[in-house]
Formats: structure tokens, sequence, C-alpha cells
């Protein structure tokens, strides 16, 4: 009895083994093929501002631009803060003009893009931002934060997603971090010299997608889909409503 216990547990354990063994390399291999998926194409959960379904600006007829006025206590260095509409109220105090001494403001904008620090500035320096993400036209951006790393397959993907683009109605534009000339020399290359450009800093533009290219729909100011360029031929699927 005692030898027949000791090979049934012999037994159990071996197959217990091989179970979990078994199990383990089952959850390495999905977690391997996991990671490589998304090293490979746009992460399966996005966690940042621009995640597909997101409002980039908000949009209500409640919304209001504020300003705000910063005071300071000459005596005890009290800072108070309050709307600048108020600032009249306070001046009407003689006493209180003489005791506080103006020490800083701020605007509060409620339709700034919910992105911290995020600008699509062109040639003129100006920041065309809101006017582009904004529009109720449909908009795909194409995003290259390395100018210099872009391969022959993402050059392609340009292609296909500036096709797609004239086809749907869409405006097309491209977005770096590299400067003027060397974007104008690489649309130039690529035969697009009618695509409009713009520059935003390359960590803002990794921010928005991974990919090198990359390209992201929007449509009033709402993330509508975002593709790697492995993914361009995806656009094909998209139907905008009415």
């Amino acid at each position: 009895p005692t030898v027949w216990i000791f090979l049934t547990c012999k037994l159990r354990l071996k197959r217990r083994f091989e179970r979990d063994f078994i199990i383990s390399l089952a959850a390495v291999a999905a977690m391997v093929v996991f990671g490589l998926y998304n090293v490979l194409n746009e992460p399966c959960i996005d966690f940042r501002a621009w995640k597909v379904g997101n409002q980039m600006i908000p949009f209500g007829d409640d919304l209001e631009v504020k300003s705000f006025v910063s005071y300071q206590n000459k005596q005890t260095g009290e800072v108070m803060e309050f709307e600048s509409k108020e600032l009249m109220n306070y001046y009407k105090d003689s006493t209180w003009v003489a005791n506080w001494e103006f020490k800083d403001s701020r605007v509060v904008d409620p339709y700034e893009i919910q992105a911290d620090g995020f600008s699509m500035l062109g040639m003129d320096g100006d920041d065309y931002a809101k006017d582009l993400i904004g529009s109720a036209e449909p908009l795909l951006i194409v995003t290259i934060h390395h100018l210099d790393k872009v391969g022959d397959k993402g050059k392609q993907a340009i292609h296909e997603a500036k096709r797609w683009a004239d086809e749907s109605g869409c405006k097309f534009v491209l977005l770096s971090s590299a400067l003027s000339e060397d974007v104008e020399s690489f649309l130039y290359e690529q035969q697009l010299t009618d695509v409009s450009y713009f520059f935003a800093d390359a960590t803002a533009i990794e921010t928005m997608l991974r990919s090198n290219p990359g390209f992201i729909l929007l449509k009033d100011a709402k993330v509508l889909g975002k593709w790697h360029y492995r993914n361009v031929a995806d656009l094909d699927e998209v139907t905008f409503e009415n």
C-alpha cells in the first residue's frame, strides 16, 4: 500500500507539474504576442489625451472664457484671487486699494485643446490648432515625430492616406517636428507639394501617436480614429455620419 500511495502521488505531482508548465508557457507566449502587437501597432489600451472618442475641444452654450487676477496684502502677504469683472467692486474701497497690490493674472479658456502644450504652428508662427482640430470638416493628420526615420513603408502609407483623404473629401495635413526646409524637401521628393504642413514638438506628436508616421482622424474636435502606418488600409473602412 505504501508503494502504491507513493507512486500515485508521484504520478499526480507529475501531471500537476505538466499542467502548470503548459499554463505558464501559454501565459508567457500570450504576453510576448501582446507586447509585440503593441510595439508593431498602436497600443490596444490608450491612456493618452488623444484617445479615440475623446473630445479635444469642449462644446456648449454655457462655456465661458474667464479671467482672474491675484492681489497680495502688503502687510500680511496674504494672496487673494477673484474674477477680473469683480475688480471694480474692490477698487471702490480706498482702504483695500491702499493695502493690496497686483500680483498676477490668468485666463481660463474652456475651449482650449485638451492636451497640454499642444500647438500646430504654421510658417508664419501662428498657432492653427484650434481652427484645424475644431473644424466641422473631417481632418486627417499624418504625424511624423522623426522625419529622418520614415521608411519606405511609411512613405507608401502616407500616399495611401492622402489618396483616401482626397476620395473622402477629407482635409489632409502633415504635422512634424522637423525643420521647414526638411519638410519641404520631403514633400517635394514624395510629390506631395500640395499638402499643408504644420509644426509641433516631437514629444507632443509622440503623445498623439507612437507610430512614425501615424494617422489621426478628427471631426468637430472629436478623435474618430488612430492608425499605425502598418494599418493604413483600415482607413477604407471609415464612414462619416451625416
